[in-house]
């Protein structure tokens, strides 16, 4: 599933295009991979892979390849923040890692989670994006009051009060709800 995922950024795949990266990761022996390849693609209470025609298969949903390989990363990097970030920083919103680093984000411990958040707030760019990115974490692991503030935080530093002022005071009503609008849904200013 990371492999699929994280490497070659596809839903089909064939085992031969694939084998030498999933040899390198295999921690196990190759008899043992290749009872698992049985497994997971021929026996019918299992069937996690679907053939798709010649010698190509792809997991029977997208979202139990996306979840397998979070947990290949977790299993990985858990434990370390800025190594998990590195595996996602080149582009942590392509349709190929998104949803990964949600299912990640639930299963790190509160710790890690806060630390991986506040790497991924010094990631932004000044649009904002990676604070999105992190209060969907939030709504999917549930609140944390601490990375709660950090991306206030961050969102006062790249917008700052100066910009909420001229917003809500522009002539045009659309950006004066756009204004308000993120205002509201990222709790700024805080009191």
């Amino acid at each position: 599933a990371f492999v699929c995922q994280m490497r070659l950024k596809k839903r089909d795949f064939t085992f031969g295009g694939c084998a030498t990266e999933m040899r390198g990761r295999w921690n196990h022996s190759l008899d043992v991979l290749a009872a698992t390849r049985e497994l997971v693609c021929k026996t019918p209470m299992v069937r996690l892979l679907t053939g798709v025609g010649g010698n190509s298969y792809r997991f029977t949903h997208l979202t139990l390849q996306e979840y397998l390989a979070a947990k290949y990363l977790f299993r990985l990097y858990g434990h370390d923040a800025q190594q998990l970030w590195e595996q996602h920083k080149d582009d942590p919103f392509s349709r190929w890692k998104q949803e990964v680093l949600h299912f990640v984000a639930c299963l790190l411990s509160q710790e890690i989670f806060e630390e991986f958040c506040e790497l991924v707030l010094k990631s932004d760019d000044g649009t904002g994006a990676h604070c999105e990115l992190v209060l969907d974490f939030l709504k999917e692991r549930g609140d944390s009051e601490v990375v709660l503030k950090k991306v206030r935080d961050k969102l006062h530093t790249i917008r700052g009060t100066a910009f909420l002022i001229a917003g809500l005071c522009h002539p045009s009503m659309e950006l004066r709800t756009l204004v308000l609008s993120e205002m509201i849904s990222f709790g700024v200013p805080s009191d």
